[in-house]
């Protein structure tokens, strides 16, 4: 096998050399030019947090969608035997395992949801607002005179990075309206399919009524055709004992399912608003992105325009320059002819 350690020394130091070439190059822009940051700076170390974080939350959804929307009897009812708490339900825990959720747990994901999306919402505002006071700033630090005086190049770098983190901010809404689009969904998927649930239990057929056709007994007559006081007069101490507690139950039943209809329902009015809200700001952000981004073209085509001039006028100086050059030499030869003529 050759050996390539020489090959590999005069690479390394090749890149050693172009790299410290690169920020010594970095350090004079920086001198030259104050308002521009670093490539990876806190502001957009802060946007990678957050789009990690709305990731997991997606991912999260995605997992335990199948077990959120099964709203089966049985599994809205039992636990699961693994032992898995509902905070190991956070993005980022393994959940794939998971097949059944309890309605108080799914209740826990919905604020739980609802709350990180929040404070998401929250963490990218801060992050507009931190823009917004750079670029207050950087027009405050820019007097009457120094507006005339101000390097294009500058500018322009200015309003790139403007633009660019105008960008940064809306991806960063649109990954969040799609997340909570996605939660809008399960929701409503749930709170139908638990108004369907509700209602065919209403057309169950009631135990008591099943238990009274399979025992001896005097048979019930059709129930158009049948009094209250008929029907306690039909029915033993024990079958109406019977009958009341089953009616009581059903009762509570139905309360509970109500109740959690209705619960249902407030969260998924309160998803919705939140929901509204980030569209709505999407919007506003799409607006203000496409300004920037213009702005940012426009200047770029007056610089490249300025740079032109420049090297046209350059140009014409260097043609003037050497036509009094060479006027001045001829002047300057004749003058020494007509001196030695004399």
């Amino acid at each position: 096998m050759t050996d390539l350690t020489a090959t590999f020394r005069s690479l390394v130091q090749k890149h050693q050399q172009a790299s410290s070439h690169d920020s010594a190059q970095t350090v004079r822009k920086r001198k030259r030019h104050p308002g521009l940051v670093p490539t990876e700076d806190e502001y957009m170390k802060e946007a990678r947090r957050i789009y990690a974080h709305i990731s997991d939350l997606r991912n999260f959804l995605l997992s335990v969608r199948q077990a959120y929307l099964n709203i089966s009897t049985a599994s809205s009812r039992s636990h699961r035997g693994n032992g898995t708490s509902v905070s190991a339900l956070r993005p980022g825990a393994g959940v794939s395992e998971i097949r059944h959720l309890t309605d108080k747990e799914r209740d826990e994901i919905d604020y739980e949801v609802r709350m990180i999306l929040t404070q998401s919402w929250e963490r990218v505002r801060r992050l507009e607002e931190a823009e917004q006071v750079r670029r207050t700033a950087l027009e405050n630090r820019l007097g009457f005179v120094s507006r005339w005086l101000r390097d294009p190049t500058e500018e322009d770098m200015n309003d790139l990075l403007s633009a660019h983190r105008s960008g940064v901010t809306w991806f960063l809404n649109q990954k969040l309206a799609k997340v909570s689009g996605m939660q809008k969904e399960q929701q409503e998927i749930r709170v139908m399919r638990q108004v369907e649930k509700s209602k065919s239990m209403l057309h169950a057929t009631p135990v008591f009524a099943t238990q009274h056709r399979n025992s001896p007994g005097p048979t019930l007559p059709p129930a158009d055709d049948t009094t209250a006081k008929e029907l306690e007069a039909l029915l033993t101490p024990q079958q109406l004992q019977a009958l009341e507690s089953e009616n009581k139950s059903m009762l509570e039943e139905f309360s509970s399912t109500l109740d959690q209809v209705r619960g249902l329902e407030k969260a998924l009015m309160e998803i919705s608003s939140l929901q509204n809200v980030l569209v709505q700001h999407l919007v506003q952000q799409t607006e203000l992105t496409d300004q920037l981004y213009d702005e940012a073209v426009t200047t770029a085509e007056e610089v490249q325009r300025g740079n032109t001039q420049l090297k046209k006028a350059r140009e014409r100086n260097s043609s003037t320059t050497k036509f009094i050059l060479v006027f001045l030499i001829m002047a300057s030869l004749i003058l020494l002819f007509l001196d030695w003529y004399s």
